[in-house]
């Protein structure tokens, strides 16, 4: 899925082909020039169960936010464990929120957000790429070999997302990244155009030409 994987496998039986994603994934980075006008829409999650940490951190960061929790609107799928809590907050906030134990339609969330805040399993950063959409990333420290922050230092260094490790994940440090990118409409357009460029071509193709390739070789 991204190039900089290659080098931990022997180069010769190596392609970087981008990660097959559906094509509704794709279509919702596709945003018109006003896109980035209005409040902050954010969109939080955490995988099918939810991230505790993300809920906390956020839950924490909402009473710091002041007069800006105007001008944000929230999509966070909170898994069940912590979704009347996170419910709760949002509602103590005035926060307008639509808060959910899980999503079904992401393709649609993705095209509505101006900004994830998420985890960084390979899935979602595919899926981010693929939706150009701009990510605050928030690594699972206990993922196999730190794979998910090797994951979103790719994002990073591209310009295309920031990270926060869940160590020093702070209700402060959330706050601050939503006040700043409120604030800069055009990082957050610049960084979607650098994160579409990490799904740039047809993997799916790519993927299916090469299993062409070796079906003929046989």
């Amino acid at each position: 899925t991204f190039p900089a994987a290659a080098p931990y496998f022997d180069r010769e039986k190596v392609r970087a082909t981008g990660l097959p994603l559906r094509e509704n994934i794709a279509r919702a980075g596709q945003r018109s020039a006003d896109f980035w006008s209005g409040p902050l829409r954010v969109l939080i999650f955490g995988g099918s169960q939810g991230a505790h940490a993300i809920n906390q951190a956020v839950m924490e960061a909402l009473p710091l936010l002041g007069d800006l929790i105007g001008r944000l609107r929230f999509v966070h799928q909170t898994g069940e464990a912590d979704f009347e809590a996170v419910r709760a907050a949002y509602e103590s906030a005035g926060a307008e929120a639509e808060v959910a134990p899980f999503f079904y339609d992401m393709p649609e969330r993705y095209g509505w957000a101006h900004l994830a805040i998420s985890r960084a399993g390979a899935m979602t950063v595919g899926e981010l790429g693929a939706s150009a959409l701009p990510a605050v990333l928030i690594p699972l420290p206990t993922a196999t070999h730190g794979h998910q922050e090797g994951n979103a230092r790719y994002l990073v260094e591209l310009g295309a997302a920031r990270m926060i490790l869940q160590p020093v994940l702070t209700a402060g440090a959330m706050a601050g990244q939503l006040r700043e990118l409120e604030a800069d409409r055009g990082a957050l357009a610049e960084m979607a155009r650098r994160a579409g460029e990490v799904a740039a071509g047809d993997a799916s193709g790519a993927v299916a030409g090469l299993c062409h390739e070796v079906a003929w070789a046989a």
